[in-house]
């Protein structure tokens, strides 16, 4: 971790269930097999990554904190039951509770450019202000 330890997010909160979206978030099962054995999401066809689990576990910043947005994709950001934000294990072993306002402009073509992506990478080498 090039970023430093205190400005890198380890892992954020997950919401059981987010009202209006069909699957729960955060729930935690086994990866498919290249048979097609184990478990399914049965909300979650057409796509691969779904399919087996492993957008239900991993995170993304794509959709901020706390998305509103009911697209099954959106399942796979950081959320909370509670106002305001999440909380999230930083490298450094402490819990911040982050905004769901933060900066988290979503630019074309992978660039990290905005706070929330930035303190989910591990190694852009952009300094990070107030957040």
């Amino acid at each position: 971790i090039t970023d430093g330890l205190s400005n890198t997010i380890l892992m954020g909160e997950r919401a059981y269930q987010i009202p209006g979206n069909k699957m729960i978030a955060g729930m935690l099962f086994t990866v498919r097999d290249n048979l097609g054995l184990g478990p399914t999401c049965a909300n979650c066809t057409g796509n691969t990554a779904s399919n087996q689990g492993l957008l239900s576990v991993a995170g993304t910043t794509h959709f901020g904190i706390n998305p509103t947005s009911t697209s099954d994709q959106a399942n796979g950001g950081y959320s909370s039951l509670h106002t305001g934000g999440a909380q999230f294990l930083m490298g450094d072993g402490r819990v911040q509770f982050l905004s769901e306002n933060i900066d988290n402009s979503i630019a074309s073509g992978g660039i990290v450019d905005s706070t929330f992506e930035r303190l989910a990478s591990i190694q852009d080498g952009a300094v990070i202000g107030e957040y």
